[in-house]
């Protein structure tokens, strides 16, 4: 493994190894949510990684479905020559028209037979249903934290996974962070002393809000073109 996060944390949640499950070369994997969280496991580890094929994305809105396809399929430098602009536009359009849902469902259903594991990072709301409806379909789910919002919906997606024989893996990070882990194992075994005083902090750098591209296309229209 060259990256670590949700990389790992998909090879884990599908038995580490894609030969172990199924009788394919690679992990085919499906995205559900292509905002930013999604984004940025495709840049810092996903796309990259020669053990899994991003082979499907969903998502309600379609600005962030441009932005999945661009991330997996980055845009042309601005000194390439126009043939190769072209060669990657042709390639992202075919990807969008071809690989690209507003409905989770439907992909599941489209795609069933090309999806091994699904990675979902929605608005933890909507995670209950996503979680369940992908482990009715026979796949392996890797979902971003929070697992639900209440504790008898988390059971259900326990006894579905035991119903269906699939994992569902969350991505409380650092939970699977070396460096924490470390830790917390020097304290249990004593290594740490007694401790006598503990401060946690966390701040987001960045403003959540994010301001709607304009469309390209008329409503009328059923021609799909990336968003500048």
């Amino acid at each position: 493994m060259k990256a670590a996060g949700t990389t790992a944390g998909v090879m884990i949640a599908t038995g580490w190894s894609p030969l172990s499950y199924a009788q394919n070369e690679k992990v085919r994997l499906a995205m559900i949510g292509t905002g930013s969280q999604n984004r940025i496991h495709l840049e810092q580890g996903i796309a990259g990684n020669p053990q899994i094929k991003v082979v499907a994305m969903s998502d309600c809105l379609i600005p962030a479905l441009h932005g999945g396809v661009r991330t997996l399929i980055p845009d042309a430098k601005e000194d390439d020559p126009d043939e190769k602009k072209k060669e990657i536009r042709d390639k992202q359009n075919a990807y969008l028209n071809s690989h690209c849902y507003l409905n989770y469902r439907e992909m599941l259903e489209k795609e069933k037979d090309n999806i091994d594991a699904v990675l979902i990072a929605t608005p933890f709301k909507t995670h209950y249903q996503i979680v369940m409806d992908c482990l009715d379909a026979g796949k392996y789910v890797f979902c971003e934290k929070t697992m639900a919002d209440t504790v008898e919906r988390c059971r259900n997606i326990v006894t579905k996974c035991q119903e269906t024989k699939k994992f569902v893996q969350c991505g409380h990070q650092r939970r699977y962070n070396p460096e924490y882990i470390h830790m917390v194992e020097g304290y249990v075994n004593g290594r740490a002393g007694r401790v006598q005083y503990i401060e946690g902090q966390w701040h987001r750098y960045g403003d959540w809000r994010r301001p709607m591209p304009r469309k390209k296309v008329s409503k009328d229209s059923e021609e799909t073109v990336p968003y500048e």
